[in-house]
């Protein structure tokens, strides 16, 4: 999977510490498909940051824009 490069990776918002990558070991298939995911590095912190992955950008927009129908005029 190919990721763009980030400016500063994203920060804890109750700690300010910079998040960690978290390793393609611990990612399931269908989180994988979603992106990159950061986690807090703080003990017992649960706070996570995802970037989505394109594919899931490009899946998102197509289940929110739809194409209109063509209705026939009678």
């Amino acid at each position: 999977m190919k990721y763009n490069a980030l400016i500063e990776r994203p920060k804890c918002t109750k700690h300010g510490e910079y998040m960690h990558l978290r390793a393609d070991n611990q990612l399931s298939e269908e989180a994988a498909l979603c992106g990159a995911w950061y986690d807090c590095p703080a003990h017992g912190c649960t706070c996570s940051v995802l970037l989505p992955s394109v594919m899931l950008k490009t899946l998102v927009h197509a289940s929110i824009v739809r194409p209109k129908r063509k209705t026939k005029r009678v």
